[in-house]
């Protein structure tokens, strides 16, 4: 590796094969080794990692984002795991209007496929929180998939943007009715009731009362909800009593 790779200039007005070339060594020159190794450990279904961390790819996509962003992922390669995330946090950087948020993210989801990708651009599509009613039209579309990542990033859209007064009886009415052997979409759901219930608990504590959900989610919600430091003792040893298997009238 050399200075020059270190310091790529990525505000290009142009890119092409050649540069895009020079953005994979670059890529190369700032992964480490130990970070490959331990995302390979975390992210299963996840292959050809660089070790890149993540704030370093933000980073490099903000640069992007600033020139020829479009041309990049004209360019863009999905030959390895950063490859790909950096196209999902490109898309939530660029300066676009919601309706090319959705369908460039029509042509994005099919490249997920594990939880980091998902949750990753999830986290990048910030533009989302200013158009919660224009997006929400396509996370329907999105639950009604049969591809796990593309609910899971409906789900984690949803606990990530969504969860406020407007939304709440829709998100636990949705989450209710998700129905899915994928563990990662049983862990979203879980992972979106537990933000649920920080922010409305009677409403989310009504659902745990009465609800659809199968074991292995119903029980993990608890458990999410409950590793909370937010949540009193009492609450934490009340809520543990809902778990299937013991008593249910912790709350009556």
């Amino acid at each position: 590796m050399n200075s020059m790779e270190k310091n790529m200039d990525l505000n290009k007005e142009k890119w092409n094969a050649v540069s895009y070339c020079s953005f994979k060594q670059y890529l190369k020159s700032i992964a480490q080794k130990k970070n490959a190794q331990f995302s390979a450990r975390i992210i299963p279904g996840a292959e050809n990692i660089l070790g890149v961390r993540v704030p370093m790819l933000r980073t490099a996509a903000k640069e992007i984002a600033k020139g020829d962003w479009a041309g990049f992922l004209i360019q863009a390669q999905d030959n390895t795991l950063e490859e790909v995330m950096i196209q999902g946090i490109i898309i939530g950087k660029a300066n676009i209007k919601i309706e090319e948020v959705i369908n460039m993210s029509i042509d994005y989801l099919p490249k997920i496929n594990n939880w980091a990708l998902c949750d990753c651009f999830c986290a990048s599509l910030k533009i989302v929180a200013k158009s919660k009613d224009e997006f929400l039209p396509f996370l329907k579309a999105c639950l009604a998939s049969d591809e796990q990542y593309t609910i899971r990033f409906a789900v984690v859209m949803l606990l990530n943007y969504y969860v406020e007064e407007k939304y709440i009886c829709y998100i636990l009415e949705t989450l209710n009715n998700i129905h899915h052997d994928s563990y990662y979409i049983r862990m979203s759901v879980a992972w979106a009731i537990s933000v649920c219930y920080n922010k409305f608990k009677n409403e989310t504590i009504a659902l745990l009362m009465e609800n659809d959900l199968d074991d292995f989610t119903f029980n993990k919600a608890i458990d999410k909800i409950t590793d909370s430091h937010r949540v009193p003792a009492l609450e934490k040893n009340n809520l543990k009593k809902l778990k299937r298997g013991k008593r249910v009238d912790a709350y009556d």
